[in-house]
């Protein structure tokens, strides 16, 4: 009887450890709700490489004016503007392959609405930018990579001209991460004091609509400069994921 009660012991505590482990992410840390969305997501490719399909002019019911694809990539060519992926999201993690020519100047946007009359209204924006050959590449809280305005980046993370650079944007209830080939740059929580700080220090103090979109449109910045290309751009949607049968 000692036995079977050991082993019956011991088969109940194997069983509890591999419920808590299944529970948890890489680090060991509980995954929760949105843990587990991320985990279960897949990641989707929102950009064929060959045409516009899934894009669209800011505000625009359809086309990109000024946009095209050319070996692979998105790019300006001519007068144009924003172009954006025509699904609004909540929670998401983007990947893409970024390049900006001498001096050119761009952005990813999030959470954007088009009840605003620009993006860059609602939306925060991760920086892209040739550092070296742009005044903003002066300013960390302006250089490539960086919450534009709000939140600095670290030297360093990001190419220079003619040079293809990865990032990955992750957006989960209010916390954000910036990463920049392979380095997590910065993080930071929407809505959190230090943000209103920092936010109310910002060029961006009198719109009272910027940051506040809980779910929007991914914007590519188009307004600023042609020498522009994105490339191996996919998705992952942490709510589709979230809602998706079990």
């Amino acid at each position: 009887m000692r036995l079977v009660a050991t082993a019956l012991l011991l088969a109940i505590a194997t069983a509890t450890l591999a419920t808590r482990l299944a529970a948890q992410d890489g680090s060991g840390r509980p995954r929760g709700p949105r843990g587990r969305a991320a985990a279960q997501a897949d990641w989707v490719s929102i950009f064929d490489g060959r045409t516009l399909t899934g894009w669209r002019g800011w505000r625009q019911p359809s086309g990109a004016r000024g946009w095209v694809v050319k070996d692979g990539a998105m790019t300006r060519e001519g007068p144009g503007g924003d172009i954006v992926f025509d699904r609004e999201l909540g929670d998401f993690e983007l990947e893409l392959e970024w390049k900006v020519g001498p001096g050119a100047n761009s952005g990813i946007m999030f959470h954007a609405s088009e009840t605003t009359a620009m993006p860059w209204e609602g939306g925060p924006e991760m920086q892209i930018l040739d550092d070296a050959g742009h005044p903003d590449g002066r300013n960390r809280l302006t250089s490539a990579g960086a919450n534009y305005a709000v939140e600095a980046i670290p030297a360093g993370l990001a190419k220079g001209a003619n040079q293809w650079n990865r990032i990955r944007l992750v957006v989960r209830g209010m916390h954000v991460e910036h990463w920049m080939n392979g380095t997590k740059a910065l993080e930071y929580e929407l809505g959190s004091p230090d943000w209103k700080r920092r936010v109310a220090a910002s060029k961006w103090k009198d719109v009272p609509t910027y940051g506040t979109f809980g779910r929007g449109y991914v914007v590519l910045q188009g307004d600023h400069s042609t020498d522009i290309w994105f490339r191996n751009v996919r998705l992952k949607d942490l709510d589709a994921a979230r809602k998706a049968p079990k």
